[in-house]
């Protein structure tokens, strides 16, 4: 800032490019609140998928079919039944899971063998309600889902943990089922997939004001 108190636009260092790309970068979210390892996902969201045109990834390309399958649907028969349409957005969120979810991989409906997924693989009765609501929001919402477990860290980090956070808003569209989100940490993937973290060269907490 300048001695007029006008703010001065600063060089850019590579360390600031390196903080926005990773951003996009996996990370790993404590979903099951220290009982089960984190699972590694990938943030970038629908909205990030569909500019860039990235759907080289075929669980991504269909997530994002089904998706927007989903919202021409809603807009062509707004007025079908609650039923209808909760069942339609489980399918949807199945297949987002399918898309987002790197370690472990998920396995989607359609490819569970006798009702079960093969060894080593998640699937949607590996969760509870509130927490495919809350991994589906990644998909919503991209880096912007991160932001609220960002803040939630700063403000409590003489009570608790830098891992603790607050979940995202409910994101209309998401799991129908009500339930209250509980608290999820968020921590950068690095180590857990030896791709690059941040300039401080750990992993860590989201680095997200």
């Amino acid at each position: 800032m300048s001695s007029n108190g006008h703010v001065v636009a600063a060089t850019w260092s590579a360390a600031d490019f390196a903080d926005l790309e990773a951003l996009n970068a996996p990370v790993a979210v404590d979903i099951f609140a220290g009982q089960k390892p984190p699972v590694v996902i990938d943030p970038r969201g629908y909205e990030q998928f569909v500019y860039l045109g990235d759907l080289g990834n075929p669980l991504i390309a269909e997530a994002v079919a089904a998706f927007q399958a989903q919202q021409r649907a809603m807009q062509r028969e707004p007025d079908r039944s609650w039923v209808d349409q909760a069942i339609e957005i489980r399918a949807v969120n199945d297949k987002v899971l399918a898309a987002i979810l790197v370690t472990p991989p998920y396995c989607p409906k359609e490819r569970l063998v006798g009702g079960r997924p093969p060894p080593g693989q998640l699937w949607w009765g590996a969760f509870t309600d509130t927490q495919r609501r809350q991994l589906v929001d990644f998909w919503h919402s991209g880096v912007e889902a991160l932001k609220p477990f960002r803040a939630a860290a700063a403000a409590d980090a003489a009570a608790a943990p830098a891992s603790d956070g607050v979940p995202p808003a409910p994101v209309a569209g998401a799991d129908p089922a009500g339930a209250a989100v509980g608290p999820v940490g968020v921590e950068r993937s690095s180590d857990l997939l030896g791709v690059g973290a941040g300039p401080s060269g750990t992993g860590g907490p989201v680095a997200i004001e």
